[in-house]
Order: structure tokens, then sequence, then C-alpha cells
């Protein structure tokens, strides 16, 4: 009974699948483990009392010696694939658990997996120093300007006096009028497993779960700015947003100051459906994007550093027909002005009082009933959740694809990261990426804001003198950012600046273990690898470790880029038949989840490729670990066929790089008479000649001949191109190395 009332008062408590666990006899349940009360609610869900061995006391054998017993009465067990990993500290090893109940039983015992749902429990949350609110009210809000310039920073902000209000609930668990304080929990019971299964395709089914499963926190009415109505309302006079030119806005002016700017595009946008943006990393890149949701429009930014071409065929495409940038910013990036373009400058000046009037009513004062009617526009034709935004891909290979990304996407990105990372109105983000990056306009433009976190912004993350600054000064805790940067940081910021840093993530790039270790020697925090995609916008995977202080945390795996976030799956399958591999085997990855893209912009075909029964083919070869953990080997494009034998490029660097001592070289390939192709290398040590190079490539290496470049093809270079995001610019590279060949050679090879 009292089981009955808790699960009615204290949650919100939704089940599926559960008509899989047997009414009578024993049953084995697999299942993630969150919080301590993770029991009661199974309880609750299957209609039967589960038995867990939660009780720290007893010793691993003892504990499986009870589950045994309790199997052998004819009781639901429940065994956590978590294991020792828990937060409840669960002392069962999973794998050797898993390996004695299923060998020990007496009789068939139907297997089950579990998945629960839920917020990261508020007990679990790290607890950090009270910290003031910082606000910042000089001028107006519609006076930032989008200059890229590395301007010094800005004098510490004021601190109030004034406390802050109490968080707002996690994004996923905002309760209605009759549910207000009910914690809502999904638990998702799974098919019965076919044959007792391992360790790893155990937690693959649990993930596979979670996929299906976190999708249903969201509906189809959930809209971005509309969950920035309520951050912005509770964290009214809390700083926002800064940037490195002085710009700062409190959550109260800029959301003022996105419903006047709205209006005002709104009028100068007539009919359009998306606008182009192309601003750096700025407070008034995040408001011209908020203040787009507001007029209706969806939001384009534009990747202005892969040249006039390229950003042309993404307006194109996305059949862009305005583009709001700044005249400052123009003429520092030293970019052409179009008949196409509005201008922040000229903005203020058309910005009437009756639009200031009502952006101040719309703010403080319009109902939320009133704004979702108003700002929230149509679902799409079938009924979903409507685009959010379209980000083209880097082009580091190839031509940019529109990658269409949708509110319930972005947002269940987000539900899934506040769930692994605790992020609280004390945390301050750096924000360094552009918003044309996907982890840029997720992880450092909606997550902050949508938390009641402050974000600084500066437009140059190769800048970290400035950097450095600015963390010291606003007492970054959160940096997401790319090793190539890191690197940067760690030569030239110093332990003061980054005395705040809790949680830095990194991905875009393989991290080496040296630039890992040297930063947590100097900074005192970990580099956590992670892995992600445009079209799942963006995170897939990534390292983390413990909210508290425990070292080491088991879910931090140097050499992988992570265990999949909550809500996504991953698998390995064969490249030519798509068959799934085992558990450790090597293959072509491919993720699924909520977060999934709808597909590429005008590509049906490209869509078609990349998106194969409900999953997204990465493109890169991956293998699993029994615990989860992706490790990354190589590209499906980054491969070479030279005399038959496929070369991948990647393993090529990491034998370079080992040598050279950091992450310093890229291989590109051009044609060749002969083997068909043949192998370049660039590296960014002119100190080391190429003779020296190749001599210990060839003796110590390990690599056959055939992939070892020629001594001619190890080419020393000041610096490898990158793009603004900080990945390696591969299509420079690669003409960069068709500038070494012949015209003649240039000419494909015949078959």
């Amino acid at each position: 009974m009292w089981r009955w009332l808790l699960t009615r008062t204290r949650y919100r408590l939704q089940s599926t699948g559960v008509a899989d666990v047997p009414a009578e006899g024993p049953a084995l349940l697999i299942a993630n483990h969150v919080a301590a009360d993770d029991a009661v609610l199974l309880t609750a869900s299957v209609g039967r009392r589960v038995w867990t061995a939660s009780d720290a006391a007893q010793t691993p054998d003892a504990a499986i010696a009870s589950a045994e017993q309790a199997l052998a009465r004819g009781e639901v067990v429940c065994l956590f694939a978590d294991g020792s990993n828990s937060l409840t500290t669960s002392p069962v090893p999973f794998a050797d658990a898993l390996a004695r109940l299923t060998s020990s039983s007496r009789g068939p015992v139907p297997i089950v997996p579990v998945y629960l749902d839920r917020p990261w429990p508020r007990h679990t949350r790290r607890r950090d120093a009270p910290r003031a609110a910082t606000t910042d009210n000089a001028g107006s809000a519609m006076e930032t300007d989008a200059a890229a310039s590395a301007a010094p920073p800005p004098a510490a902000a004021s601190e109030s006096r004034t406390r802050r209000p109490p968080p707002a609930p996690p994004l996923s668990d905002r309760p209605g009028p009759l549910d207000r304080g009910r914690e809502r929990v999904f638990v998702a019971v799974g098919r019965p497993f076919a044959a007792p299964p391992s360790a790893g395709v155990a937690r693959a089914a649990i993930a596979e779960l979670s996929a299906r499963t976190m999708g249903r926190r969201r509906t189809a009415s959930d809209r971005l700015h509309l969950e920035f109505v309520r951050a912005a309302r509770t964290y009214w006079s809390s700083l926002a947003a800064a940037d490195s030119t002085g710009a700062s806005l409190t959550y109260g002016r800029l959301l003022i100051a996105s419903f006047a700017l709205g209006r005002l595009l709104a009028r100068r946008t007539p009919g359009e459906r998306n606008v182009g943006v192309m601003l750096p990393a700025t407070v008034a890149s995040a408001l011209t994007n908020i203040a787009l949701f507001f007029a209706g429009r969806t939001p384009v930014n534009l990747n202005f550093t892969l040249g006039a071409d390229v950003t042309q065929a993404a307006v194109d495409l996305a059949r862009v027909r305005t583009i709001v940038t700044s005249r400052q910013f123009l003429e520092k990036a030293g970019l052409a002005a179009t008949p196409a373009m509005v201008f922040l400058e000229d903005v203020r000046p058309a910005i009437t009082s009756a639009d200031k009037v009502l952006a101040l009513l719309s703010a403080r004062l319009a109902p939320r009933w009133w704004l979702r009617a108003r700002h929230s526009g149509p679902n799409a034709p079938d009924g979903s959740s409507p685009l959010a935004t379209i980000i083209f891909s880097s082009g580091s290979t190839g031509q940019p694809k529109g990658v269409q990304l949708s509110h319930a996407a972005i947002l269940g990105n987000l539900d899934s990261l506040t769930q692994i990372f605790p992020i609280g109105p004390s945390d301050r983000f750096l924000g360094i990426l552009p918003l044309f990056h996907s982890f840029g306009f997720t992880g450092t433009f909606w997550l902050p804001l949508l938390r009641g976190t402050t974000v600084v912004y500066h437009p140059n993350p190769t800048d970290a003198k400035t950097i450095g600054e600015l963390s010291e000064t606003y007492g970054v805790t959160m940096l997401i950012s790319t090793p190539t940067f890191c690197g940067s940081y760690l030569r030239r910021c110093t332990p003061a600046e980054f005395a705040r840093l809790r949680h830095a993530i990194v991905g875009a790039e393989k991290l080496r273990e040296p630039l890992a270790s040297a930063f947590r020697e100097k900074f005192g925090v970990h580099l956590l690898e992670g892995y992600g995609c445009t079209e799942m916008a963006p995170v897939v995977a990534v390292n983390r470790v413990n909210v508290g202080d425990r070292e080491p945390y088991p879910h931090l795996r140097p050499g992988s880029v992570g265990l999949p976030i909550p809500g996504v799956a991953a698998r390995v399958v064969d490249r030519e038949t798509r068959r799934p591999l085992p558990i450790g085997e090597e293959g072509l990855l491919e993720v699924t989840g909520a977060n999934m893209m709808r597909g590429y912009l005008d590509a049906p075909e490209a869509t078609a490729a990349a998106i194969h029964d409900g999953w997204y083919v990465t493109g890169d070869v991956a293998r699993l670990d029994d615990d989860g953990f992706i490790f990354i080997t190589d590209r499906i494009s980054r491969f070479s066929k030279i005399g038959g034998e496929m070369v991948p490029h990647v393993r090529v660097e990491d034998a370079i790089n080992a040598i050279l001592g950091e992450a310093a070289a890229v291989v590109t390939a051009v044609p060749d008479a002969v083997r068909g192709e043949r192998l370049v290398a660039f590296y960014a040590r002119p100190d080391i000649p190429a003779d020296r190079l190749w001599d210990e490539l060839s003796a110590s290496s390990g690599l056959p001949r055939l992939w070892i470049p020629k001594r001619e093809n190890l080419v020393a270079v000041d610096a490898l191109p990158t793009l603004a995001t900080g990945k390696t610019d591969l299509r420079r590279v690669k003409e960069m190395a068709l500038a070494r060949v012949s015209p003649r050679e240039k000419q494909p090879t015949p078959e």
C-alpha cells in the first residue's frame, strides 16, 4: 500500500511493456540504476515485488547468493547493469553476477531488460558554494554589437546582494497544474532475451530502450524559445550572456530585447521561412537567434569561414532571402556586404516605442498560454515537432549538407546532457564555438540559457590570452572545446584563470594522452573526450567524472569517446551487410535516439543513405567494449586503396603523432599512376626533418611498408589548416597535397 501511495503522490509514473514480465514465477530484470528508490518504482510498475541487492553491507558473493535464493523461490530479481558504477554504490559487479545467475538457474528464467528514465536525482547533485547573482545593467539591451575583435575582458561584473531564486525544475520535469511537485518517471520494459545475454548485449538492450523512451519526455508542442521564457522569468535579474566586447544582458533584458527585435525582423522578412545569421559567437548572435524564433522564422547560422561560394550555396539551398549581420563584423572579417543583409547597427532606430512597450509586456506579464498560442507556430505537416534550425555540415571532407534539426531533437539532447552533467545557476559557460557549429548551437547557446546559467562568449577560440582572462573574470566552470584549442590554453593560460573550472568537454578530433595528462596536472580537471554528429543535434557519447570527488570514476575511459548519453543507443554493424556485430568487433558505427535529425535539406537520396532502418550511419569505424564505451578507430571516407589494399589514414596519423609526441600530423591521398593512390602526410613540427621522421616511422611504427608515405611525401608545415570549429580542414589539406602533384598525375587512373 505504501508503495502505491508513494508512486502516486511523489511521482508521475508511466510504464510500457510490463506485460513482458511474467505474472508469476521467477524473472530476472536487468535495469539501469539511477537512485535508491529504483526498486520501489520497478515494483510499482510490474505489479510484483522486485528483489534487489541494495544492501551495501553485503559482500558481492553474499548478494549474488541471496539473488539465487530469491529466484529459486520464484521471485522477481533486478540486477542493475550499472553495477558498482551506480551512484548508490550497489556492491554487485554486473558482469560476474549476470554470468553466475544465468548459469546457476535450475530452470529457464526469463531475462528482461528495463530502462528507468527520470531526471538526475536531486540528492546526487554537486553542491557548489552559493554564488550571488551577477548583473550588469549598463546600456540599453539593443546596444549590443557583433564585433569579433579580441577586446580586453570587461571589468568584473557587479555582484548583486539579492539571492538568486531557487533553481528551476529540470527541463524535462515541468509539472502541470495538477502535478505540481511530482517527479515524472518512465519505466520501459523490453522483450525478454531469447538466450542468456552477455554483459555487453544486456547494456546495449537497455540503451536501445533509452533511445525509444527519452523521446516521450517531449511533445510536438515544446519549443526552445518558450523554454527560454520560463528560464528568463525565473532568473530575471541574473546575468544571462556577456562577451569580450563588453556587451552583457541579464535574462530579463535579453528576453525583452528578443521580443522587440523579433517584431522588427518579422516586419523586415514578410513571407520568409528561413533567415540567415552571419555573426560570430557574441551576445548579439544569441540575441538575434532568439529573436528570430519569436519572429516565427527559422535561424540558419551561416559558416562564413568556408568561403563565399560555399556560403552562397548554403543560402541558395535554404532559400534564404535575408541575412542578419553587422557592418563592424563584416569589416573585421573581410567579408563583402550584399543587398540581402540587414545590419544590427541599423536596427535600434527602427524599433518603435510600441515595439518596446509590447516587448516589455510580453516578457514580464503575458501568460504562458498566450505566448504559446502566439509564438509556437504550426507543427510539421506530419504533426511532429517543427524545424528549429538548419545547420550546414562543416565541409571538412566535401560539400556541406543542410542538417534539419527539430525543436524536439535539440531539447532531447539537452535533456540527456542535464541528466549526466548537473548544471545550475552557479555555473558559467565559456562560449567559444560559433553558432553555425551544432555543439555551439546546442551546448553553448541553448544549454546555458535554459538552465539559468551565464554564458561568456568570445569569437576567437585560438585567443588563449583573452579566454584565460575571461575565464578568471567570470569564474568559468564549463568549457566545451577541442583538443587543439585546449593545447593552446595549456601553454598560455594560468591555473588561476581556470581555478573554477569543473568540466572540460572536448571533441571534433582525437584526444591524445600527453595533452590529457598535462591539462589534468596543470588545471586539476579531466579533459572529457566526447563524440557527436551534427545529425544527432549533436552529442552521442561522452566520458564523464563523478558528480562528487571520487577518483577514479568508471565512467571515464581514456582512449574512448565515452558512453552513449541517456536516450542514445549505439551499435557496430558489418560495413557491407549492415548486420550487427558482436561486442568487441570493429565495424561501422550506427546510432539512434530522439535527437536524430529530420533529414538533409532537399536531399532525399542522401537522407536515405544516412538513415538506415531508424539508425544514423555515422561513417566512422568503431568498436564497443563490454561496458558500452565507444572507441573510434577510423572513418570510412578516410581510407585509400593502394595497390589493392585499404589503408586507414588515422592509423598512419597515430603512428606519426606517436613519434612527434603530439597531434601534429594529418594524412591525405593523391592519385598515383602505378598504385592508384599514394599517401601524403603534413606535420606541424618543422624542427623534425622528414628523413628522420621517415627513418623512425619505418623502424618502430609497426606499420606495413605499404602504409608508410615516401620520404618526399612527408611534408613539414608551420601549422595545419583548421576550420573555425577547430577540426582539421581536410579539404584544404587535400588541395595542399594536390598542389604537389603534376597535372598528368591528377588524371584518373584507367580501370
